[in-house]
This record gives structure tokens, C-alpha cells and sequence, in this order.
């Protein structure tokens, strides 16, 4: 496996990055063992600094949302503070840096994890159906 892109702050816009940060604090507020997708989900729809970006998007945020915590009230409790980032965050981060190539940008952006969780199958296409 190649190197962990959440090891590369340089990679992400300053917003971007904060999305990851934010993330990391939502996933130990639920004491989950893994920082994933559905942590930076709960951050974009409940962050006003992110709402910019979701605003424009054709969801039901409030259905969104309810689906989403049950989602999140579903995993396992980590009986350790130790927090590791997720494959599945890992693939959508790979998927976003794939966009950001693709569009020609400098960095990856909220934008590229926006269309990146959209296409993840575990739990963003789901969500955003």
C-alpha cells in the first residue's frame, strides 16, 4: 500500500485538511477505533463552515443526517483511544487526489471529497441516492 495521503497536509486545501481534522475530533467524540468516511459526512452536514459547499447539493440533509447517525450510533465502541484512518477513507482519498489530477487542480479540494463520497460504495452513494 502506498503512503497515506492523511500524511500529506501539503496534498489538501486549507478547508480540505480541516475536514480531516474535524473528522478525526468527530470520530473520538464517538469513541469509534476508525476515522472514516462517515465521520467527514457528519462534519460537511453539520459544520456551517461546510455548508457553502452542501447547500447547493439536491439532499434531504435532514433525512441525510437521521441515516447517518443511526449509521453512526451503529458502530462499535473502541475500547481504546487509539484511532486509525479507515481503508474506506483511505480509497476516498485516493479517489479524491484521482479528481484533482483529473480537473487539473493544485490540491485536493472540498469539491474532489464531495464527488468522491459520492461514488463510495459503503456508505456515501447510499446516503446521497
Amino acid at each position: 500500500m502506498s503512503r497515506s495521503l492523511t500524511q500529506e497536509p501539503d496534498r489538501f486545501s486549507e478547508e480540505a485538511w480541516n475536514l480531516l481534522l474535524y473528522g478525526e475530533e468527530a470520530a473520538k467524540r464517538w469513541r469509534h477505533g476508525n476515522l472514516d468516511v462517515e465521520h467527514l459526512l457528519q462534519v460537511l452536514f453539520t459544520d456551517q463552515g461546510y455548508k457553502k459547499f452542501i447547500n447547493v447539493l439536491p439532499i434531504n440533509q435532514s433525512e441525510l443526517l437521521e441515516n447517518l447517525e443511526e449509521f453512526l450510533a451503529d458502530l462499535p465502541i473502541s475500547k481504546t483511544q487509539t484511532l486509525y484512518v479507515g481503508e474506506d477513507l483511505e480509497e476516498l482519498l485516493e479517489n479524491a487526489e484521482k479528481l484533482r489530477t483529473n480537473w487539473g487542480s493544485s490540491q485536493i479540494d472540498i469539491s474532489h471529497l464531495i464527488n468522491a463520497i459520492s461514488r463510495d460504495p459503503r456508505i456515501g452513494s447510499n446516503l446521497f441516492e
